[in-house]
């Protein structure tokens, strides 16, 4: 399933601020393991954000499609910019860091 294009900018900066706040916690298994998606300084794993921005839109996270260029393509139109971290762990014990 291709990422719906009615998930907009403000849907995923709302799963940032949830991030942040400590209300949205990103699931071990579901921390990113090649890219990131880099806002404000802070580091978040794409391929979770495009999950739970879903939820506003759609009614559902996106559990049916792939990370890589694909997520980072459609962050990078929406004004997010993701970059490789070469398995580094920029998101541990469900934080953003």
């Amino acid at each position: 399933m291709a990422i719906p294009q009615n998930i907009q900018r403000s849907d995923i900066l709302d799963v940032i601020r949830r991030i942040d706040a400590g209300t949205l916690i990103v699931p071990p298994k579901q921390c990113s393991t090649k890219y990131c998606t880099v806002y404000q300084g802070k580091h978040y794993p794409p391929k979770y954000l495009v999950r739970e921005a879903n939820v506003k839109p759609n009614g559902f996270p996106l559990w049916t499609h792939y990370g890589g260029d694909e997520t980072n393509t459609f962050l990078a139109t929406r004004g997010f910019k993701c970059t490789a971290h070469g398995g580094a762990p920029y998101c541990t014990k469900g934080a953003a860091i």
